[in-house]
């Protein structure tokens, strides 16, 4: 069985179907995570929307003594992730970039975690500037319709560098 759909942002639709390749067999199908049954919707060959927080779990069954029900299969719409940002330093500068475009930079320089709250850069590559001591550099890309980056922390030290 191969239930198949376009790739879903973040508050968009799609259609997804259902194929089976045991004839008369019926496709029986739920959009939220639930094992589907006999008693779940009969998918009749028509493509149906799904959004992204839909998961997508479908069976077939076919009335036969012979054959037994297929194993159920899933489909689970998630956000892509942010891929990890990089710290970079050149002299008193310190840079964000990112493989991903058109993320945003959200940073701290005293240790905490950053958050959607923290000073951001919406652009390229960022770059902070007039750190006169050691600081604990830590940052997250974001971007619509992705999760979050992964936290990215360096010690930065102004007379020996940086490290970590």
């Amino acid at each position: 069985m191969c239930i198949a759909s376009d790739r879903i942002d973040e508050g968009e639709t799609a259609t997804a179907s259902i194929t089976c390749a045991t004839d008369g067999a019926k496709i029986y199908y739920t959009v939220n995570g639930e094992s589907p049954t006999a008693s779940s919707t009969e998918y009749k060959g028509t493509p149906f929307n799904v959004n992204n927080l839909d998961v997508v779990r479908a069976i077939a069954i076919k009335d036969d003594p012979n054959f037994i029900n297929s194993e159920v299969a899933t489909l689970t719409y998630s956000k892509q992730k942010v891929p990890t940002p990089t710290i970079n330093v050149s002299g008193n500068s310190v840079t964000f970039s990112c493989k991903e475009p058109g993320v945003t930079f959200y940073y701290t320089t005293n240790g905490d975690a950053p958050s959607t709250n923290s000073d951001s850069w919406t652009s390229g590559s960022a770059a902070i500037t007039g750190i006169t001591n050691e600081a604990t550099i830590k940052v997250i890309a974001t971007k619509s319709g992705f999760s979050s980056s992964e936290v990215v922390s360096r010690q930065y030290i102004t007379s020996s560098g940086v490290s970590g």
